[in-house]
């Protein structure tokens, strides 16, 4: 109880409404529940990473991690407000510069990441494989890029891409 200037006495309420003997076991399944999820996300990242340095090595590319070249014009493309880049790989196939890379969109529950694989040249280096379900082109300044739109192409897509280049 406290009491005021007038010398009357206010009920106050309970402080917290938490249990006085800690968590329950609802919350400790809420919590392992959260922990495992983070870590299965963190594995899966991991795994990605390792198979695209991989890729790159067997290819002859070179897995150039978080950064982009300073030739690939992102501020231009339709991903240039990605939050972060990661598991970039660049080389050359049939003459022409190659990259590809994942990209983060958007934070919080909208976020989303993305793969975009582009080629310094003409839209048309991609041939049919361009037109596949779902598959998205841009080009910018020399670059033609080609995407799924807030979706990571797998590994093998990826190949099918730079296949036909």
């Amino acid at each position: 109880m406290l009491s005021s200037e007038s010398g009357q006495m206010i009920m106050a309420g309970p402080i917290s409404s938490g249990s006085p003997h800690g968590p329950g076991w609802f919350e400790y399944i809420i919590f392992g529940i959260l922990a495992c999820f983070i870590v299965w996300t963190l594995v899966q990242d991991w795994k990605r990473t390792r198979e695209i340095r991989q890729y790159a090595e067997n290819k002859g590319l070179t897995f150039i991690g978080v950064s982009l070249p300073i030739s690939f014009p992102i501020s231009e493309t339709s991903v240039g407000w990605a939050s972060s880049v990661k598991n970039a790989v660049v080389g050359d196939r049939n003459e022409k510069e190659l990259l590809f890379f994942d990209c983060t969109l958007g934070s919080g529950k909208s976020r989303r990441t993305q793969t975009v694989v582009a080629i310094r040249g003409p839209e048309e280096c991609f041939r049919p494989v361009r037109f596949g379900p779902f598959l998205q082109t841009e080009k910018v300044g020399e670059w033609s890029l080609v995407y799924r739109s807030k979706q990571r192409l797998p590994l093998e897509e990826i190949d099918a891409l730079l296949a036909e280049v």
